[in-house]
C-alpha cells in the first residue's frame, strides 16, 4: 500500500469517526450491527435537514416505482412487437452520477423445488434491477475506493490469521 494519503479515503476516514464505534451482536456465523438514523441526521451538511432527506427519499421511493412500470410497460410492447427480443435494459439518470437500471427478460425457466427433475418453470417479464452512483463499486468514487483498501487490508491480516 502506498504512505500516500489518497484524499476520499482520509475524508471517508474522518467522517467514519462522526458515526463512531459499531458493536456487533453475533447469530451463528454472522455478526450483524445497526447504526440509527440520528448518527446520519449528525452527519448532515449544513442548510440539509432530515426533513429535506425524507422529502427526496419519498420522491426516489416514488419515482422509481413510476420508472419501473414506465419500464415494464414499454418492455411488454417490445417483447409482443419483436419476437426475437429476449432482454431489455432502462437506464434512468436521477442526479449527475447516480440513478438506476431496470431490466426485464421476456421470459426465464426455473427449477420447481417440489419437482426437481420435471418441466422447468416459466416466469415471464422477470426483471432485474440495480442502483447506481458515483460513489459505489462501479464508480471512481471514496465508496469504491475504501472497499479497495479493506480487500487489500483484508488479504494482508486475514490471510495471516489463517495460521
Amino acid at each position: 500500500m502506498s504512505d500516500k494519503i489518497n484524499p476520499k479515503l482520509q475524508a471517508a476516514q474522518e467522517l467514519s469517526e462522526k458515526i463512531g464505534a459499531i458493536e456487533f451482536i453475533k447469530a451463528g456465523t454472522t455478526a450483524n450491527a445497526t447504526v440509527e438514523r440520528s448518527v446520519f441526521d449528525a452527519t448532515l451538511p449544513e442548510g440539509i435537514t432530515p426533513a429535506i432527506v425524507d422529502t427526496i427519499d419519498t420522491h426516489r421511493q416514488n419515482y422509481n416505482s413510476a420508472a419501473a412500470y414506465a419500464a415494464g410497460e414499454a418492455s411488454l410492447k417490445a417483447f409482443v412487437s419483436d419476437k426475437a427480443l429476449e432482454s431489455t435494459q432502462v437506464t434512468f439518470q436521477t442526479g449527475e452520477a447516480s440513478g438506476f437500471e431496470i431490466g426485464f427478460s421476456r421470459e426465464a425457466k426455473f427449477t420447481d423445488p417440489k419437482d426437481p427433475k420435471g418441466e422447468k418453470l416459466v416466469r415471464h417479464m422477470t426483471s432485474t434491477s440495480a442502483a447506481f452512483n458515483g460513489e459505489n463499486e462501479r464508480g471512481a468514487g471514496s465508496l469504491k475506493q475504501v472497499l479497495s483498501h479493506f480487500k487489500e487490508m483484508g488479504a494482508q491480516s486475514l490471510a495471516k490469521s489463517k495460521d
